[in-house]
């Protein structure tokens, strides 16, 4: 008895962090097969939930000295304190927002809950081991008489569930019984139990009995799949704002260049008013002009800082942190091919419509979505029939005299003196209106995942088309507002000539300069459209993957 109940004490005393770790261990072996499904191949690191300790949000925290409501920051004299702010490339920004970003931190965290979810249905058809140590204090007066008795058991139970069905539990149990009062006599027990229960009907059969289980395994496929979808879609969006930012930073300078042209035409204008050349009323003009220049530049540097925090707040690092982007990533898109990055190609309408069939994970979702509403339908097929269970059941036990080691050594469990017991369960199948109507609901829901997979066939159809044509529409804007932007330096070199031999308003000169920096603000766009409209397309036909070691573009062109 000692010995049984100290196994069963130090079995249940284990500390939580090694448990904590084998979770993720088993985790780990679920993913990596997921990840064989869903991406061909196993990932080259594991997949992990926990952010670095040393992220770059603390480390800009300590080296910029940023307020925080936890901690005051070193104090801006601390040799520590980075002084100039800190320059991030468009490959940088991928990867620190798979590393800081707490929207990608969330993703990762409900993939690794669908792990565990999957490793409790495995559970189910695992051994199960379980101990428990029950006392009991009873006593008994009346009539003259008192007794008072202790009793303990201490047992053991383990359960097996097998994939046929059949369900297998065996109970071994040690009790000990005395009486504290009168005689105080005392006995010690040994039991042992087995049964199994077998479901021939209703319930029986491996893909009934699994059901929970290829659920789990689905579920995390899903999982997986929306992950790698996010990580596609969350990319695209990092690069659209990183784009935003640097191009309304380039507006900043363009609207700073064109300020100053207004400065120098509203000069001339003066200059011409006091040799009487032109009237006050084009000084007024210049002057109007040149308030409207300084307000629109005003204007897009607060549309600037605040793009440039908000792309902070996606990177998940502190808004008022010191950063800068690199602006040779949008002088680069004025180059549409180079030995490093060739032009992207589409592919045929045709072509690309049977790539995004074939890649993209949203609609293999989809498509999976039907096989389970299929199988749901088989299972309320199956919950119509009629429950037949066949049970068996074998025991044996002893007891002895006393409590001490004598008494333990005369104990044996002897198969040859077994109680046994086998029969028959039936349940007939008459009253089934729940099943019924679950059974109904289960042929609608499998047309409703039925039409649901028709929808996103055509929603990615219509995706395609669209993004076939807005990258269209993109390059020939690109090609447009580059003879625009000709166009309107040469029509401001034009008028400054005809302003000069007096042919020409100073009203001709501010139109042009305003076309000028409009012009340029629109070539900017263009640019940006076209790498966008670039990327979308190859997203929404699945040929680019991002790594799970950060965000890291790996194209497939056709």
């Amino acid at each position: 008895m000692p010995v049984l109940t100290l196994a069963l004490v130090v079995a249940g005393c284990r500390s939580p962090r090694p448990l904590a770790a084998e979770a993720d261990q088993a985790v780990q072996r679920h993913l990596a097969m997921a990840q064989a499904a869903v991406l061909g191949k196993e990932s080259p690191s594991a997949f992990t939930i926990e952010r670095p300790s040393d992220t770059l949000r603390r480390r800009l925290i300590l080296e910029q000295a940023l307020p925080t409501r936890d901690g005051a920051p070193p104090t801006p004299s601390s040799p520590a304190v980075r002084a100039e702010p800190m320059e991030i490339a468009l490959t940088e920004a991928l990867q620190i927002a798979a590393f800081n970003s707490r929207e990608y931190q969330n993703q990762k965290e409900s993939v690794f809950s669908a792990a565990l979810a999957l490793d409790r249905e495995a559970d189910a058809f695992h051994h199960s081991l379980a101990g428990a140590i029950n006392t009991l204090l009873s006593g008994e007066r009346g009539e003259g008489v008192e007794s008072l008795k202790g009793t303990a058991e201490a047992g053991v139970t383990l359960t097996r569930k097998l994939e046929a069905g059949a369900t297998l539990t065996s109970h071994l149990a040690l009790d000990v019984a005395r009486l504290l009062t009168g005689s105080r006599d005392s006995s010690l027990g040994l039991s042992l139990d087995a049964s199994i229960s077998i479901p021939l009907l209703r319930g029986a059969g491996r893909a009934v009995t699994r059901e929970p289980l290829t659920q789990a395994e689905r579920r995390l496929l899903y999982a997986l799949r929306r992950f790698e979808r996010f990580k596609q879609e969350f990319a695209v969006r990092l690069v659209s704002e990183y784009l935003s930012v640097l191009q309304q930073g380039q507006t900043v300078r363009n609207a700073a260049a064109n300020l100053e042209r207004v400065r120098e035409a509203h000069a001339r204008a003066l200059k011409l008013a006091e040799a009487g050349r032109v009237p006050n009323l084009q000084v007024d003009q210049a002057r109007q002009d040149l308030l409207r220049a300084e307000s629109r530049l005003n204007a897009v540097r607060q549309s600037f800082e605040s793009r440039l925090d908000g792309f902070k707040i996606t990177l998940g690092l502190p808004p008022d942190a010191r950063l800068t982007l690199r602006e040779s990533e949008l002088t680069a898109l004025a180059t549409e091919e180079t030995p490093e990055t060739p032009a992207f190609a589409p592919p045929p309408e045709a072509e690309a419509i049977r790539l995004a069939f074939q890649h993209r994970l949203d609609l293999q979702n989809v498509a999976d979505a039907v096989e389970d509403a299929r199988r749901a339908v088989r299972l309320a097929e199956d919950a119509l029939r009629a429950g037949l269970t066949l049970k068996g059941n074998v025991a044996t036990s002893d007891r002895a005299e006393g409590t001490d080691w004598s008494a333990a050594r005369e104990l044996s469990l002897d198969v040859r003196r077994h109680r046994w017991s086998v029969g028959l369960g039936y349940e007939a199948p008459w009253e089934r209106t729940t099943a019924r109507n679950q059974y109904r609901e289960s042929l609608m829901a499998l047309d409703r995942a039925q039409r649901e997979y028709e929808e996103a066939e055509d929603r990615v159809k219509t995706e395609i088309r669209n993004g076939l044509r807005t990258l269209a529409e993109a390059r020939e804007a690109v090609r447009i507002q580059t003879l625009s932007l000709d166009v309107a330096r040469s029509r401001v070199a034009s008028v400054q000539l005809y302003l000069q031999a007096g042919r020409a308003e100073m009203r001709d000169l501010l139109e042009a300069q305003d076309a000028l920096v409009s012009a340029q603000d629109a070539l900017v766009s263009a640019l940006v459209n076209r790498r966008l409209a670039e990327l979308q397309l190859q997203r929404d036909t699945g040929l680019f993957r991002v790594t799970t070691e950060g965000l890291e573009f790996h194209y497939e062109t056709p």
